[in-house]
This record gives C-alpha cells, sequence and structure tokens, in this order.
C-alpha cells in the first residue's frame, strides 16, 4: 500500500528543485517514503496529529533537505541553491556546499515549525 501525502505532493517538491528533479535522480518509492516520514513527524512533533496547511512550506524544506543528502543529488552539481520558497525570498552564499544548503533548508523549517508550535500552544492555552 502506498502512501498518500497529506500535507505537500511528489510533485511540489520536484519542482522545489532548479532544475526540476527529474525522475532518474529520485524515484517515486523514495520520494513518497520521505514525504511519509516528514509529515508523520510534524504531525506528531508538532500538531498533535493534524496536518494543517500551515506546515506546507516547512514540509517542503524537510523533504527536499533529505532528499538533496541522497548521495545521486548530493554529489551531483545539477541542482543550484534554491533563492525563493513560496513567499519566502533569501539569499544563499554563491559557494555553498549542497550539504550546507540541506542543512539551511532543514534549519529554516524546523525555525518555522517552532514558530507555528508556539502558536498553537498560545492558541490552545488560552482559547
Amino acid at each position: 500500500m502506498t502512501y498518500t501525502p497529506k500535507i505537500v505532493s511528489p510533485d511540489e517538491v520536484r519542482t522545489f528543485f532548479t532544475p526540476f528533479l527529474s525522475h532518474d535522480d529520485i524515484d517515486d518509492m523514495t520520494l513518497l517514503a520521505k514525504i511519509e516520514a516528514v509529515e508523520r513527524y510534524v504531525s506528531d512533533v508538532y500538531f498533535e496529529g493534524s496536518y494543517p496547511a500551515s506546515a506546507k512550506v516547512p514540509c517542503i524544506l524537510l523533504v527536499a533537505s533529505k532528499v538533496m543528502m541522497e548521495p545521486k543529488i548530493l554529489y551531483n552539481d545539477k541542482y543550484s541553491p534554491i533563492k525563493k520558497i513560496g513567499d519566502i525570498t533569501y539569499e544563499s552564499p554563491k559557494s555553498i556546499s549542497p550539504y550546507q544548503q540541506a542543512k539551511s533548508w532543514e534549519q529554516m523549517a524546523l525555525q518555522m515549525l517552532d514558530y507555528q508550535r508556539t502558536k498553537w500552544v498560545i492558541k490552545l492555552a488560552y482559547g
């Protein structure tokens, strides 16, 4: 049985990369496994089992960081650093390695999720 993504689709992850992340570089089953792991982690740790739409950008960043760590992609110069994600634009150094890029995406995603969780806890506490 294959996993059905609840927050982010495989196509959203593939289009996140420049150029488009090809099926030759990562197959659908591997990508779905990464999406499932990230979505379940985010849901369980940050949102008490729910899958809010506000978690889309952090989930894309987390899945992309996991994809970037795949040896076939990590050691491939084909994928350039991303400078815009949704409404968020940022500058990354020109000399950043794929590993550093993946770690920065992961760190940004976790910071976004921490911020959202803080708002979630305050909302639950004060209604």
